[in-house]
């Protein structure tokens, strides 16, 4: 297995190699896959902070007595969106690691 970080230091390394073994290039695919990886787990992990601000803004605002329902609604489509991209970040690192 190929260190990701290798091939994106040393893409052309990689497809002469193989060339040489009569195989087509992979460096560009591979590094537009770990990217589009990497930008998810940046959204994932925002999307994951954002919830938690928002448990402790819906905690706080309850104990006033004040509404929490807008907060409440936007905590409920992070709930259905965060799998979604889970799903594709994992989905992307099958493939990578295929």
């Amino acid at each position: 297995m190929l260190d990701i970080k290798w091939i994106r230091e040393q893409p052309e390394l990689l497809d002469k190699g193989l060339k040489r073994r009569g195989l087509d290039t992979l460096s560009q695919k591979l590094i537009a896959l770990d990217s589009q990886r990497r930008d998810l787990l940046t959204r994932i992990q925002e999307i994951q902070n954002e919830r938690n601000t928002l448990a402790k803004a819906i905690g706080s605002a309850k104990q006033k007595g004040e509404s929490a329902d807008d907060l409440s609604k936007r905590a409920s489509e992070i709930k259905e969106l965060l799998p979604n991209l889970e799903t594709q970040e994992t989905q992307i690192s099958e493939e990578l690691n295929y």
